[in-house]
């Protein structure tokens, strides 16, 4: 309910960067209540206004959080894509420990794959 009355505040004001942050918290309350397809649809509203405004930060967190969800929901490629995507851009900004738990989520998801892969065999 705050959320929304912020979104709605910001979207009347025209603040693009309040509008895309509350988008992803949004996003996150949606993750946390397992309804990850609403979670990618604000994940992704965010992701599009911040790369809208330039804001790198904004852009990664989204695409993390992205990842995350196809990671739950056993989206591996998806998953990989936009952890990859989170990755280049938390380089780019120098944010170390956003970098290592990227490389993290990356590392989990292609030992899963790996271990499938054996399983199958």
């Amino acid at each position: 309910s705050y959320h929304q009355q912020a979104l709605a505040i910001y979207r009347e004001i025209g603040g693009k960067e309040g509008e895309a942050n509350v988008l992803g918290n949004m996003g996150n309350v949606y993750r946390l209540k397992i309804e990850p397809d609403n979670a990618l649809s604000h994940y992704q509203q965010a992701l599009d206004i911040h790369r809208e405004i330039g804001s790198k930060v904004g852009e990664a967190n989204a695409l993390g959080n992205m990842g995350i969800i196809y990671r739950l929901e056993d989206e591996p490629s998806n998953a990989l894509e936009c952890l990859g995507q989170a990755l280049e851009l938390f380089t780019q900004i120098g944010a170390t420990i956003e970098i290592a738990r990227m490389e993290h989520n990356i590392q989990e998801i292609k030992r899963h794959l790996e271990h499938s892969d054996d399983t199958e065999r």
